[in-house]
């Protein structure tokens, strides 16, 4: 009886995977911990965080062959199959990831070069909290440069189309192209390119993940607020990191801008409610102009502000002490009722508002000022000229008030 033809599976290596190859080439063998400590450097992320992540990869890449984890103490791990070439119909130049030289005369340089200075301000740059990209593809590249300084794409632009036709090109290049791994034995394993943006299953499971996440929380939860981040759009969507008169980085600013701004406002709602216990779930949506705004479920509080609780020498409620601190203009109305203590649920949702928006544009204006200094540029005067303010959208007081799960679905899609 003839056996069935066994079904030709692939591994899609993802940024993560290559980091991880790219990290154990170096060493004969690297231990977790080190790895995770500059993983967690590079991103600017908890090295809890980091090992996280690095585990996870590190498990399907034991699967597949690649990466063999050692019976030592502390947990190390050594590369078993080498990647030795992408294999492209068209042209042999061309990589998933190129480092950048996209100076005018060169926009695809073979490498970004071992000096110490390019490492050293990178790494200074992702210290502060900037989010630095050094490694895309000629497609990817050539869409950062094009979005440079814009604040926005709109629609109908020469930019807007010019992005779109490379991230077409970029999809069919993917479909067309296969890695090429030889082990240890000489033997060669052949697989697919597939990302999330040309593999509909990834893109599917990676819908359900999240879907299943929220729906568990729901679950969990008694209590969630939803918030919604938006910055002025008067800041470059992207900024180039220049050396020598040469490009050797991007930094996705109003992303940087909005992921501080977000680290910021959860570490004052940790303190806020430090007994409780809190979940956050952050869906990241572009407008069709590119630019970025979060909605971000933070589930395990009733509320954003613990009326509860006394602040300051003076053991203040939380409104009065916040209002009085960063001096809050209210209308007469709230300011008579929060005197009296006749506030109600309602009047304390919009006197929430007001205090937020008030410590987020103090966050902001810092963040502008750390920024700004890396990079030179006075962004904290741009926002001041343009008296902008902020746009904050504030759901609280249970799971009931928030939006239903296919709404956040559709959000995440």
């Amino acid at each position: 009886m003839p056996s069935k033809k066994k079904k030709e599976t692939y591994f899609s290596p993802s940024f993560v995977d290559f980091w991880i190859i790219n990290r154990l080439k170096k060493e004969n063998s690297v231990s977790l911990v080190i790895m995770a400590d500059e993983y967690a450097k590079e991103r600017n992320i908890s090295k809890r965080s980091a090992r996280r992540v690095l585990e996870r990869h590190l498990k399907l890449l034991i699967e597949n062959g690649i990466v063999e984890r050692l019976p030592t103490y502390p947990v190390s791990f050594k590369l078993k199959k080498l990647p030795i070439q992408y294999l492209l119909p068209q042209t042999k130049n061309f990589r998933l990831n190129d480092s950048f030289d996209l100076s005018l005369n060169n926009h695809n340089s073979e490498t970004l070069g071992n000096s110490a200075n390019h490492k050293q301000k990178l790494q200074e740059l992702r210290k502060i909290g900037l989010r630095v990209i050094t490694l895309a593809n000629a497609f990817r590249q050539k869409g950062l440069l094009t979005a440079q300084h814009k604040h926005s794409i709109r629609p109908g632009t020469r930019e807007h189309s010019d992005i779109a036709f490379l991230y077409n090109e970029n999809i069919k290049e993917w479909n067309r192209s296969v890695l090429v791994f030889e082990n240890d034995d000489g033997e060669f394993m052949k697989m697919n390119v597939r990302t999330r943006f040309n593999d509909k299953k990834k893109a599917f499971m990676n819908l359900i993940k999240s879907s299943t996440a929220l729906d568990n929380a729901f679950k969990k939860y008694k209590n969630a607020i939803m918030i919604t981040l938006t910055i002025p759009h008067i800041f470059p969507l992207v900024y180039p990191i220049k050396q020598n008169g040469k490009i050797i980085g991007f930094i996705p600013l109003q992303d940087s801008i909005l992921t501080q701004l977000k680290a910021n406002m959860m570490a004052w709602i940790r303190k806020m409610w430090k007994k409780e216990d809190i979940k956050v779930f952050t869906a990241y949506e572009y407008h069709t102009d590119y630019t970025l705004h979060l909605h971000i479920l933070i589930f395990g509080i009733p509320y954003l502000i613990d009326w509860n609780r006394k602040y300051g020498r003076k053991k203040e409620d939380a409104l009065t002490y916040y209002v009085r601190r960063y001096n809050i203009p209210l209308p007469s109305d709230l300011e008579t009722k929060m005197k009296e203590g006749k506030l109600e649920s309602k009047n304390k949702t919009l006197i929430s508002k007001y205090v937020f928006t008030a410590l987020l544009d103090m966050w902001l204006q810092k963040i502008l000022v750390r920024f700004g200094s890396a990079l030179r540029i006075n962004l904290l005067q741009a926002y001041l000229d343009g008296n902008n303010v902020f746009y904050i959208s504030y759901i609280a007081t249970g799971s009931t008030t928030l939006p239903s799960i296919g709404q956040l679905i559709n959000l995440i899609k």
